[in-house]
């Protein structure tokens, strides 16, 4: 089976016109998000030419609409797992070499110190709109940690912001994951929403509507501040 880090390499950046589609190619190319990437029917042909096996769930998508996007998740400068979602509709898959390791979370300040506090959210769209308010930020890409992503998280400090969507569901998860973390010892704070999930926030700028945009960021940038009191 090809790896992960070679699929990257066979894969295309997200073009002006390709930030047209959604707010995940938006972002990838408003952004600069190097990990937001275009796997396209072409690049199967090409890894396929090659001898390489496929992940199936890859050959499907992009054989049925032409191509797909990829955001791929880095850990030591090594390609580790990577997002898969259909460019026409919400259908998406992650492919992975061994642990769900939270996304991101390869992504932090370079000075990063044991003990800063982590922002963790839901999605992928929430991590990366709110890692252009702060920069150590993970998402779990499910609906709760599971108890590898603790670990992980607890090898890098005992102090957690917990930025879960704000529906029904995001808030049980809040009060679940937050209970288990305190058990473990961490020290947990809140990021409230406002009125708006992160991800949903990106739709604005998408729009046109920069200055909105600016300004739920900077509310976030300010929550998140706040919390370091």
């Amino acid at each position: 089976m090809i790896k992960i880090d070679e699929l990257f390499q066979n894969t295309e950046i997200i073009s002006e016109e390709d930030s047209k589609i959604n707010k995940y190619t938006f972002m990838g190319y408003y952004f600069k998000l190097n990990n937001y990437r275009i796997f396209t029917y072409n690049n199967l042909v090409h890894i396929l030419d090659k001898g390489y096996e496929v992940f199936p769930p890859l050959i499907s998508m992009t054989r049925q609409e032409g191509r797909c996007l990829c955001v791929f998740n880095k850990i030591n400068e090594k390609h580790v797992q990577v997002f898969c979602r259909s460019l026409n509709d919400h259908n998406f898959f992650s492919i992975k070499e061994n642990l769900f390791f939270p996304y991101g979370i390869g992504m932090f300040q370079k000075d990063f110190k044991y003990g800063m506090p982590i922002v963790i959210c839901e999605g992928i769209a929430d991590r990366d709109l709110l890692a252009h308010c702060y920069p150590n930020v993970i998402a779990v890409a499910n609906k709760r940690l599971n108890p590898f992503q603790v670990v992980c998280v607890k090898s890098l400090t005992n102090n957690v912001i917990l930025a879960y969507d704000s529906d029904k569901t995001g808030q049980n998860s809040f009060y679940k994951d937050s209970e288990k973390l305190k058990k473990d010892g961490f020290s947990v704070k809140l990021l409230k929403h406002i009125d708006k999930d992160a991800g949903d926030v990106v739709e604005y700028a998408r729009k046109g509507d920069i200055m909105k945009f600016e300004l739920y960021c900077q509310r976030y940038k300010s929550f998140i501040n706040s919390c370091f009191i």
